[in-house]
Formats: structure tokens, sequence, C-alpha cells
């Protein structure tokens, strides 16, 4: 997984937007692996991209893995960016 996020840091460093398939891959594969946590490290550029079908599935994949807490924080803070 650190080569994922590495990838992803690398394409914001050199100012290239993840577009919204490669954020959903990142989610998937998160998913897979258990690292919930890194999937709200995705946050801000899901939002900021516009990206609502990503977020969506941030959210209700959060809450499908048992995190209703982390996916309430989600939810409200991107209320609050919209």
């Amino acid at each position: 997984m650190n080569v994922t996020l590495r990838l992803l840091n690398e394409l914001q460093e050199g100012e290239i937007s993840p577009n919204e398939l490669i954020y959903n891959e990142l989610l998937s594969v998160c998913y897979k692996l258990k690292l919930y946590l890194e999937t709200v490290s995705f946050f801000y550029g899901i939002v900021k991209n516009g990206y609502w079908e990503t977020l969506k599935m941030l959210i209700f994949g959060l809450c499908d893995k048992g995190e209703k807490y982390m996916a309430k924080a989600v939810f409200c803070t991107s209320s609050l960016l919209i």
C-alpha cells in the first residue's frame, strides 16, 4: 500500500490530479486490505475535485466495514466543505 500512496503523492506533487477512477481503485484496494484510515487520506482530493460518487463510495464503504464513526466524520466534514 505504501507504493500506492507514494504514487498518489508523486502525482499530486507533479500537479497531476488523479481522476475519479484512480480514487475508486485506491479505495477498493484499501477496503480489501482493511486499511480504513488510509481511505480517509484521499478525502480532500475527492472533495476538491467534486468526485461525489467516489465520496459516496468512501462513506458507504466505511459504514459497510463497521467504521461508522469515521464515516460520520467524513460526511460531516464534507458537508462543511461543499
